[in-house]
């Protein structure tokens, strides 16, 4: 009895506790009541919440604050909160169309970019994607510090901390505004090419390819090698340039709970139109072979007359 009463007495977190308690409450390990206050919490439910953050990302379960798990609360992620469910694909959150229209709101020619990271999604699905100025589903912009969010007009409630920690983040399906928006913080060390990134730059591609699998209506996963993991990974496994990139099984089975699978008769035309070019050559080839037949015809023909 005595032990548990040890465990509800409150805790006086210091300034590194503090951190990590702003860390966990952030995204969704604790409860947010009085954290952002520095007041005291009870020891027994800061030791929960790092257990269930050590134990999603496999790390060490210790329940404490530790050198690792600290490191880990270093790594640059996504800004969304981390759902703990055991799917990443909620059915009440996606949207009622499968024509998705999107709009870039920068100066930056990186179009070519976001329409690949569109394209991963279409691939696995029955989504279509397509740039639209006039009324977009998703608005994508690159940001810094305190930002407007352009489908309700208001100041955005996550503001941007510069290079590191935090890279984007995105809302899910509204479906009030018919609107949601991407923010990727511009601060970053950003590589805008589809080549593998040097050390110490964050690939534009891949985090745009997170984001808007979150404004589709992914949640996050605790697979490590899907794309919806919330910490930045890196390069991917097995590639040698980001063309060749593809979703994790997970992550396609995700998109398709919501959206279906593609659709499998989209290559009746590519087959007629290559039926219709292969029989031009014989025709063009075959005229000078009827001309010295002619001719030769006509010769022999006479002498028996």
């Amino acid at each position: 009895m005595k032990f548990i009463l040890l465990l509800l007495v409150p805790l006086t977190v210091s300034a590194s506790t503090n951190k990590t308690l702003l860390y966990l409450e952030r995204y969704g390990y604790i409860s947010s009541q009085n954290v952002s206050d520095n007041v005291t919490t009870p020891l027994l439910d800061i030791s929960f919440a790092i257990r269930k953050f050590q134990d999603v990302f496999n790390l060490s379960v210790t329940g404490f604050e530790n050198e690792e798990t600290t490191q880990f609360m270093e790594l640059s992620r996504c800004g969304n909160k981390d759902e703990l469910a055991p799917f990443n694909a909620n059915p009440n959150i996606k949207w009622r169309h499968s024509e998705i229209t999107w709009y870039f709101y920068n100066n930056i020619n990186v179009h070519h970019i976001i329409q690949k990271a569109f394209a991963v999604f279409s691939k696995h699905s029955r989504l279509t994607f397509k740039q639209d100025f006039r009324k977009p589903t998703i608005m994508i912009s690159l940001a810094q510090n305190s930002h407007t969010n352009y489908a309700t007009r208001k100041l955005c409630t996550s503001p941007f901390d510069g290079p590191g920690k935090v890279l984007g983040h995105a809302d899910y399906p509204n479906q009030r505004y018919n609107q949601s928006d991407i923010h990727l913080d511009v601060n970053e060390h950003w590589d805008f090419t589809m080549n593998l990134p040097s050390r110490g730059n964050i690939s534009f591609f891949l985090v745009m390819v997170h984001e808007i699998g979150h404004a589709l209506g992914l949640q996050h996963s605790y697979i490590d090698t899907s794309i919806m993991f919330p910490t930045y990974n890196g390069l991917p496994r097995g590639i040698s340039n980001l063309d060749e990139f593809d979703l994790d099984i997970d992550d396609k089975q995700a998109i398709q709970y919501l959206y279906g699978k593609p659709n499998t008769t989209k290559t009746t035309p590519t087959t007629t139109t290559t039926t219709t070019t292969t029989t031009q050559p014989p025709i063009t080839t075959t005229l000078p072979p009827t001309t010295t037949t002619s001719t030769t015809t006509t010769t022999t023909t006479l002498p028996p007359t």
